[in-house]
């Protein structure tokens, strides 16, 4: 049976499903309690306990335990964050950010990490582990101000609480392969915000040529919002965008994320003024 689209949500062969939370639901500009900080410390062994996958994903309950709110920035907003976005892409290809472990590049996708970076790729899944303090860039003052602030104003996440960002440059082409944020390392909930070309995130879809398991729900995302994954779609089914699910020619993402515990210590590197 064909996707329905709903509330910017797909399910595939499915009744649609009308729970996810929107941003219409709220006025942003109103006054919203600010986020429970009790309900952001989750422990390691707590994720370790909720982090093996389920066999048949239920689209319901990924629906559920998404929170989405399109245009969380405007028009204005988003134009003035993307402008910082490409001063620090020319900054990361000058070799100007602070870090050794700063920019990852491939020839369709660049990542930037920020804060606090980890290990990360197919031969080390459930092993990942932190970067020592100092290996990455500290987060820019432009993404506090610009993109954290606004999340802690309106009451999305407690104050201070992000401490680790990776930046997503992704280009024609390119995709997010299946996977679980690392439970191990962070806590829940995960933010993604978007910005440039929207994109279609899946969950529960594989990714081999055949495309053989389709997605039991894709998320649209769209310029400007940001999406919140926390529960089951955080941790009971992989979510990631195959190169058809790109509806443009760049989509920068911002993944912002809670440590669990703190980063191995190690001398703090030094870098020369840029």
């Amino acid at each position: 049976m064909a996707a329905t689209e709903t509330d910017g949500g797909f399910t595939s062969g499915m009744t649609p499903c009308t729970n996810n939370k929107q941003g219409s639901d709220i006025s942003l500009d109103a006054a919203v309690p600010l986020a429970d900080s009790s309900k952001f410390l989750a422990s390691k062994a707590e994720n370790a306990a909720n982090g093996e996958l389920a066999a048949n994903p239920c689209p319901m309950k990924i629906c559920e335990s998404l929170t989405y709110r399109p245009g969380f920035w405007d028009l204005q907003q988003c134009a003035q964050i993307e402008a910082w976005i490409e001063d620090t892409c020319w900054r990361g290809h000058a070799g100007l950010l602070p870090g050794a472990n700063t920019v990852d590049a491939t020839p369709c996708r660049t990542k930037y990490f920020f804060g606090n970076g980890y290990t990360y790729g197919r031969g080390l899944r459930g092993r990942e582990a932190l970067l020592p303090l100092g290996a990455v860039c500290p987060i820019p003052d432009w993404l506090h101000h610009l993109v954290i602030a606004p999340l802690e104003s309106r009451g999305m996440i407690p104050p201070g609480w992000v401490d680790s960002v990776v930046m997503n440059d992704y280009r024609t082409g390119s995709s997010i392969v299946a996977h679980v944020d690392p439970p191990r390392l962070f806590a829940r909930p995960i933010l993604t915000a978007s910005f440039f070309a929207p994109a279609r995130l899946v969950f529960g879809a594989s990714f081999d040529p055949e495309r053989k398991t389709p997605p039991a729900y894709a998320q649209l995302l769209t310029r400007g919002s940001v999406l919140m994954l926390d529960g089951y779609s955080a941790n009971k089914v992989t979510h990631g965008i195959r190169p058809e699910d790109m509806l443009g020619e760049r989509r920068v993402s911002m993944i912002l994320r809670h440590l669990i515990e703190a980063p191995p210590q190690s001398l703090t590197l030094q870098y020369p003024d840029a």
